[in-house]
């Protein structure tokens, strides 16, 4: 029997990760801590993983995508398995002859053999909220925090794959060099973007003497010591630099930093960096766009849910009997010459018309400078669907430079104010948009990658 090992060496671009299934209250508001494996014993938490489940739907669908008779290399799809029970059920029924029998599902030739942490990554918590839209401020009870890798965090990606087809193997080999996935949860919000590093393969000849003692004495992992293909380029739905006209604050939480009678509400960072989260984004893009659809006469639901109206297929939707994740990605956006700033805050008492006693607190914000808001296809976008799309997002942005909407916490008190610096993709005129979007002929005269 052959055996043909493959290392795959995984690094985290953006942070992310697979979220684990113990969710709950903590000290802090409701956690969504990362995939760990089991704790050792004397040991509160165990290593952060990366199932292997994971990895190979990933990889189903980058094999089916690049080369569609490699497809079947991991196994029926749950599609493929309802279409051989149902054809099952049809010959049971119609009594033919034994000799006929129902088909089987087919199992994965390559195996996941599991993931290795290879340079750790630190863990933080992201707090984030969602908005009422009815109100227009923060959700009640919607206050949560999640667990992420950091960014340039690796694993090594083992697999396997008995007796294979020399052929299909160098097929294979060839389109997992080009294999740079959006793993885990956030994908539609920048999160989990990795890159394969590098590569190797081993082969064992286990019918031979010197194979099976290499097999037995050797590290059978082969070193992912080969150079993956670079990424392709890619396409953006939006690529703009947005300018800071007023103070930004997108904030984490409340940390007592000046003592008890002086708190400070910090800003959002990647280390040493100010960011502005790719969810603070998509939810501007997103709830800005329901506004613009529900003034053009366009069905945009309330609760995100429907999936019929066109936010829900662009930003994605989660009902109570199906889901489906959007059709874009909007990356975190590291402000660029950010020069920070506190602006102090006092609560004031109803009764007295004054002060309230201690309720002093003070805003961590950007004061200037100017950040890259990029939206990405998930896919290959083309055609009419792709252009509307764009004109939308470019509505979100037009209003955001006429300063109808900002960005952040507390845009009602004249933070968030932003304006558009420079523009990079494809712009239309805002006074069409009503016409493109209830006429896909329209926009299918338009190249949305232009």
């Amino acid at each position: 029997m052959k055996v043909t090992l493959i290392t795959a060496r995984l690094r985290f671009e953006t942070a992310g990760g697979v979220g684990g299934t113990e969710a709950g209250a903590g000290e802090n508001g409701y956690l969504q801590p990362i995939r760990r494996d089991p704790a050792p014993k004397g040991k509160a938490k165990g290593k952060v993983s990366l199932p292997g489940t994971t990895i190979a739907g990933s990889l189903r669908a980058h094999c089916a995508a690049f080369d569609a008779g490699l497809g079947d290399l991991f196994g029926d799809t749950p599609e493929q398995l309802a279409d051989k029970h149902g054809k099952a059920e049809a010959m049971r029924r119609s009594q033919k002859r034994n000799d006929e029998k129902p088909e089987r599902a087919m199992p994965s030739a390559i195996q996941v053999l599991g993931t290795l942490l290879h340079r750790r990554g630190e863990t933080f918590s992201h707090t984030r909220n969602s908005s009422d839209r009815k109100r227009g401020a923060a959700r009640t009870h919607h206050f949560h925090r999640v667990e992420m890798l950091e960014t340039g965090t690796e694993f090594d990606v083992v697999l396997r794959w008995d007796n294979a087809d020399e052929e299909l193997l160098e097929r294979f080999l060839d389109v997992l060099k080009q294999w740079h996935p959006t793993l885990g949860r956030g994908v539609t919000r920048g999160a989990g973007r990795c890159s394969l590093v590098g590569w190797g393969r081993v082969d064992y000849d286990l019918d031979s003497p010197d194979g099976l003692m290499a097999w037995l004495n050797t590290e059978r992992r082969p070193n992912p010591a080969e150079t993956p293909e670079t990424r392709s380029a890619e396409t953006y739905a939006l690529d703009v630099d947005l300018s800071i006209v007023d103070a930004i604050h997108c904030g984490t939480e409340l940390n007592s930093v000046n003592g008890p009678k002086h708190n400070t509400l910090t800003a959002f960072r990647h280390g040493e960096e100010f960011v502005v989260p790719g969810s603070t984004l998509k939810g501007v893009l997103r709830s800005r766009a329901e506004y613009i659809c529900r003034v053009l006469g366009l069905l945009a639901c309330k609760d995100q849910q429907c999936g019929e109206c066109r936010p829900c297929l662009l930003f994605g939707f989660a009902g109570e009997e199906n889901a489906r994740r959007g059709r874009i990605a909007v990356d975190d956006a590291v402000i660029e010459d950010a020069q920070p700033d506190f602006r102090p805050h006092v609560a004031i008492d109803r009764f007295t018309g004054g002060a309230r006693d201690q309720a002093l607190y003070e805003h961590e914000v950007v004061a200037a400078g100017w950040f890259p808001m990029r939206v990405r296809w998930l896919g290959t976008e083309t055609g009419a669907e792709a252009a509307q799309d764009a004109r939308l997002l470019h509505a979100v942005v037009a209003d955001l430079d006429a300063r109808y909407v900002g960005i952040g916490a507390r845009t009602t008190a004249g933070f968030g104010t932003v304006a558009v610096r420079e523009c990079r993709s494809a712009t239309f005129e805002v006074s069409e948009l009503a016409g493109v979007l209830r006429d896909p002929v329209i926009a299918s005269t338009e190249d949305v990658n232009a």
